[in-house]
């Protein structure tokens, strides 16, 4: 798989993208010592804005149903499938794993989603 490096990755919180303003940092294939990506810390007052912005959210996400919450999170779950092999290979780019052990990490991934899902619907009366 080709991969382009992608470079000053960062962080989204409030609706939008944004370079974190803490220190740089490289994330390193540790088989070859090659720079994978690099991005930039979030600072603490970032930190805090976006955890602002997560309670802000909180009433709108308290006003749907589960089902629809459940509908986002699956979303989630099926664009993770989406790019499975994608995913896979960076996890094993940047961990060093093989590509079949970075594979059950997606899979991990997908299947907490689902189990997450299953096991609010049998604690409530969503499970009908």
């Amino acid at each position: 798989m080709n991969y382009s490096k992608k470079n000053n990755f960062s962080h989204y919180f409030d609706g939008h993208w944004t370079i974190g303003s803490g220190p740089s940092f490289i994330s390193v294939n540790p088989a070859d010592g090659n720079s994978i990506w690099q991005g930039r810390s979030a600072t603490a007052a970032e930190v805090v804005a976006a955890v602002d912005s997560a309670h802000r959210a909180l009433p709108f996400w308290s006003r749907h149903d589960f089902s629809t919450r459940a509908n986002y999170i699956q979303n989630f779950a099926n664009q993770i499938e989406m790019k499975r092999q994608e995913l896979t290979y960076l996890i094993a780019l940047e961990t060093g794993k093989p590509l079949w052990e970075a594979d059950t990490e997606v899979s991990s991934v997908i299947g907490k989603i689902n189990l997450s899902i299953q096991a609010y619907k049998e604690r409530t009366d969503e499970k009908k």
